[in-house]
């Protein structure tokens, strides 16, 4: 759902960093404030995420700042490809909380 709108957005790179950098902050409760994909990394290794997990939605992050920061655009199959990944990862966080919760 919060995926849906990045690949049309005028700054892909910004809205899907927006929006896996808040889908975390969610996933973890933490608060609304925006975080760095440091902050993201931080916290992902503070609540035990896999580290496979943990580096690739950084590595989404980051690739978001390179294209934000940098004077070169993503491409409309770089955008999809970041999507997909971001999907993927998210999935997986979604899955990692589910087998907390049955541990709790």
């Amino acid at each position: 759902k919060r995926l849906r709108d990045v690949a049309q957005s005028s700054e892909p790179a910004e809205s899907l960093y927006k929006a896996m950098s808040a889908y975390v902050a969610d996933a973890l409760n933490l608060g609304e404030g925006a975080l760095t994909s440091s902050d993201v990394q931080r916290e992902l290794v503070a609540a035990h995420v896999p580290g496979e997990l943990t580096e690739r939605t950084v590595q989404i992050l980051r690739a978001c700042e390179r294209a934000q920061y940098g004077s070169q655009k993503l491409s409309r199959d770089e955008v999809t490809a970041l999507i997909s990944a971001a999907e993927s990862c998210m999935h997986a966080l979604d899955g990692f909380k589910a087998s907390r919760r049955k541990k709790a």
